[in-house]
């Protein structure tokens, strides 16, 4: 039914996960910075979101920070 109200495409996949917004703060990461050698992000501190999802980033590597 979320495919035809979305007009999700047929070669679409959709994921449904437990967790919410907070989860994919180390999901996003995990998944990107450890697919480059350098193992780096940059982040913008735009609020208390963005300071939780960069607190966790700096987990998996080196965080290179942007304050408004």
């Amino acid at each position: 039914m979320l495919i035809e109200l979305a007009h999700i495409p047929e070669n679409y996949k959709i994921l449904y996960v437990h967790g919410g917004a907070q989860m994919q703060f180390s999901a996003v990461p995990l998944n990107l910075i450890n697919r480059t050698s350098a193992r780096k992000a940059a982040y913008v501190e735009s609020g208390n979101f963005a300071k939780l999802a960069n607190k966790e980033a700096a987990r998996f590597g080196d965080i290179e920070n942007f304050r408004q």
